[in-house]
């Protein structure tokens, strides 16, 4: 593969970027797998970062699950109902990508008058099903994971600076749940999806609706504030 870490930092932070201006949290992805089509094939550049999604995905429901298990006893029923639909959704995404052909079919079906779309989306679908390094495969999943659990220690700090009083334990089930839902392309890097849901969730276990948001709204300034340094490298590499 002719992606060193140097260009892999560099798209990531492109990705960033462009999700910060674009409809919901991965729109940057599209930018991020086209970039990485300059140095590899586009379907494996597209499948490498859903493979990056999926991953941090899974690293977010196995916090979740961990402390549901622990915790179940103070966690609120909405947060627990929540995590077990998008676990059992994920798993029968997976399943359904994975070990079926049902995706190819699809493909065939939905682009059999545009043969160029049809050989891009089936070799995504190919280039996915052909990941069996499993030390790599884990070791990005336990990239994910560190990543998640700095992004919650993140909003941890954030509540502090705000003067909100709560167990950290609700920021491993409220977290999670916020960034699975701001993915949805309903407003641009997802405002207002993550500050509701954080007020929502948060004040649920007495947490003062204002402050909840707020926290919601200074986690989205952090964001855009890092992915300024991606627009700084496209510039420069364009």
């Amino acid at each position: 593969m002719n992606v060193n870490y140097r260009d892999a930092v560099a798209y990531y932070f492109i990705g960033t970027f462009f999700n910060a201006v674009m409809p919901s949290s991965i729109g940057g992805d599209i930018i991020k797998a086209y970039k990485l089509g300059r140095k590899i094939s586009n379907e494996e550049a597209f499948a490498s970062v859903f493979m990056d999604r999926l991953m941090g995905l899974i690293a977010l429901l196995l916090i979740v699950f961990i402390i549901i298990f622990v915790y179940h006893s103070i966690i609120p029923y909405t947060a627990i109902w929540l995590s077990i639909f998008f676990s059992l959704a994920t798993a029968i995404s997976l399943l359904f990508l994975i070990k079926t052909k049902i995706p190819e079919k699809i493909i065939e079906f939905l682009f059999k008058k545009w043969e160029k779309a049809k050989e891009f989306f089936l070799g995504i679908v190919i280039a996915i099903k052909n990941y069996k390094n499993r030390n790599l495969i884990l070791k990005a999943f336990i990239i994910s994971l560190f990543y998640q659990l700095i992004l919650i220690f993140n909003n941890y700090i954030l509540a502090l600076a705000l003067g909100i009083k709560t167990s950290l334990v609700y920021f491993f089930i409220f977290i999670p749940i916020a960034e699975i839902l701001v993915v949805l392309p309903i407003t641009i890097r997802g405002f207002g999806i993550r500050e509701s849901t954080y007020a929502i969730l948060f004040s649920s276990v007495g947490v003062d609706y204002a402050k909840s948001f707020s926290m919601g709204f200074l986690n989205q300034l952090v964001k855009v504030s890092v992915s300024i340094v991606g627009g700084i490298i496209h510039v420069l590499k364009s």
